[in-house]
């Protein structure tokens, strides 16, 4: 399996560009999504990392090796080794699972070892026989990722491969096939919309938005120190307030809350995102803006405690529940909390609210 990089990467299709300058780098036997809504331009960095588009500018490179970009530089899909699961499996409905998963295998291979063993992976080991009508739609989709394994691709790309299955079943579908993707040490990219799915399943998540990558990071990155507020209320549920920052504090409706710093590469922290100022230095003065923090942090309290707030709904969800509260002044400022039970939790109950951790500020504009 093989790295993959993604340099500048344009494509427009008649006047209206789609790509204006991606980068991206995916290191060998990483599992990486490409996160954005549907529009966005994901599935044609899919073909044209995969060789069925040709970018107008900027290059791909797989293992590397250039196999876009500049003349004389376009190898052909067949010729790039890459593995693809499509939407809703795709299998050929004439071939049993086995002929399926052997189909893009050479002639001199010792095929049924081969299917054998990707069918194992799979978790459909014995199901070889079987004919595609005969399978559930998770199970299509097993097969389609074991036919995109079985010739030792150096990338897998998928695309928006849970899509078509029920909720009951998409969970558990793209667990097995994470793990299958890493049993096999696969460099895979997904493409998908969702964001649960991208943070579940990758450990590396790339947001495209406006035709570029802003944000590629972990997952856990991702969600706690977010670029900027679009991507932050895009990758999550969020709770987003006005306020003010003086010094390493924002003022808003929840109090005076601590803003997240992060760690500099030569040792030193300074505020995240700009605006606060670095520790140690002269004090920075106040900015207007916005903090955002997930309904999670929000902890309900007795009432008296923390900032007062009166519950206007509760959305019980077995597990754990959502909480609105209104928030004190004229404004009937709403938020959403985040907390474990919650069938104790009545409307019109008085609480108090505490935030658990640093929230993250962005100056008006950003």
């Amino acid at each position: 399996m093989s790295e993959l990089t993604v340099r500048g990467v344009c494509k427009s299709f008649g006047p209206h560009p789609v790509l204006t300058g991606v980068d991206l780098h995916v290191p060998s036997g990483t599992l990486a999504a490409v996160l954005g809504p549907s529009g966005c331009g994901k599935t044609t960095l899919l073909r044209i990392v995969a060789g069925f588009e040709s970018p107008d500018a900027g290059e791909v490179s797989i293992g590397g090796s250039v196999v876009a970009g500049g003349p004389g530089r376009a190898v052909p899909p067949e010729r790039r080794r890459v593995g693809i699961v499509p939407q809703e499996g795709a299998l050929f409905p004439h071939l049993s699972v086995a002929g399926n998963v052997a189909f893009g295998l050479g002639r001199g291979r010792r095929r049924a070892a081969r299917v054998d063993e990707m069918l194992e992976l799979v978790g459909l080991a014995g199901y070889g026989p079987r004919m595609p009508h005969q399978l559930s739609g998770g199970q299509q989709q097993r097969v389609a990722l074991a036919r995109a394994l079985a010739p030792d691709p150096a990338l897998v790309l998928l695309d928006e491969p849970f899509s078509a299955l029920d909720t009951g079943l998409r969970a558990a579908v793209r667990e097995d096939v994470r793990a299958a993707l890493l049993a096999a040490g696969a460099t895979a990219v997904l493409v998908t919309h969702d964001q649960q799915e991208a943070l579940s399943m990758a450990s590396l998540v790339a947001v495209l938005r406006d035709g570029r990558i802003v944000q590629a990071a972990s997952p856990a990155d991702l969600y706690t120190v977010p670029r900027d507020l679009t991507v932050g209320t895009f990758v999550g549920e969020a709770v987003v307030l006005p306020a003010v920052l003086r010094a390493d504090r924002a003022e808003c409706a929840l109090g005076a809350l601590p803003v997240r710093r992060l760690r500099r590469t030569n040792g030193s922290s300074a505020l995240d995102p700009a605006g606060g100022s670095a520790a140690g230095g002269s004090a920075a003065p106040a900015a207007r803006g916005s903090v955002l923090l997930r309904p999670e942090q929000l902890v309900l309290g007795p009432a008296g405690s923390g900032v007062s707030a009166r519950i206007t709904g509760v959305q019980f969800f077995g597990h754990d529940a959502l909480v609105r509260l209104s928030l004190p002044g004229g404004d009937s400022t709403e938020v959403m909390a985040r907390t474990l039970g919650g069938h104790e939790l009545r409307t019109d109950d008085e609480v108090g609210l505490t935030v658990a951790g640093p929230v993250s500020f962005f100056p008006s504009g950003s």
